[in-house]
């Protein structure tokens, strides 16, 4: 795994302008190494390491003085304004976007969570609902509101398993044909269509064949009868 030292970031023309000043007040090793990035004109990436010791060397308070001295800002040597408009390795080449979802297969996936929500939202409907007809249903019963609390919670678990039970199967069943492979037999069968017996191209089909056939049968009747039998004669 590479590390910050090992990422280049493109030498913008207004990181030029930001770095040139500041050559004179830097140390000598520094400045040689930021005067061979600047200098180069072809050069159009500079390390990310020698922006960070750059920032780091600005930040001394020792070294204040000289930049307030050259009326140079401060902020300017930060590391968010000194990579600011700039582009992170633009030398290296990076693995292409990921395809794009098809959009049958979006709406179909889309389609499956609004039932699945659906699904979770009528749960919790039910839950709630036969917990208070149960509640409303033990007013009539005499019972202290202890016993009808009870009778309450024991509905709406009753109806809670059974919900998660059915929820269970149909979780099981979808599973069993993806969003991806419902919208997969869609789209086969919306190009197989044409093919099937009672579909409209399929009988213009059968009818051309059926009077092609009947023709050619007439044609040969027809050129048997003109020719004659030759056992005949």
């Amino acid at each position: 795994m590479s590390g910050p030292g090992d990422i280049n970031v493109s030498l913008e023309q207004h990181l030029i302008d930001t770095l040139d000043p500041l050559q004179p007040l830097l140390p000598p090793e520094l400045t040689s190494q930021l005067q061979s990035y600047i200098a180069e004109p072809r050069s159009r990436t500079i390390p990310y390491d020698i922006l960070l010791q750059i920032s780091k060397w600005t930040r001394q308070p020792n070294n204040r003085d000289a930049l307030d001295a050259a009326k140079l800002d401060l902020h300017a040597y930060n590391m968010v304004s000194l990579l600011a408009g700039a582009t992170t390795s633009p030398e290296r080449n990076f693995p292409p976007a990921p395809p794009s979802i098809d959009p049958a297969e979006e709406a179909a996936n889309r389609k499956y969570e609004r039932k699945a929500l659906t699904a979770l939202v009528n749960a919790l409907l039910s839950i709630g609902g036969s917990a208070a007809a149960a509640w409303w249903a033990s007013d009539k019963t005499g019972w202290s509101d202890e016993w009808r609390v009870l009778l309450s919670l024991c509905v709406a678990f009753v109806v809670a398993a059974s919900e998660g039970i059915l929820y269970l199967i149909w979780q099981s069943r979808a599973s069993k044909s993806t969003p991806s492979q419902r919208a997969r037999r869609r789209k086969y069968r919306a190009l197989h269509k044409k093919d099937a017996p009672d579909s409209p191209v399929a009988s213009l089909e059968n009818s051309a064949s059926a009077e092609l056939v009947t023709s050619k049968d007439e044609g040969a009747s027809g050129l048997r009868q003109r020719t004659g039998n030759p056992q005949e004669d």
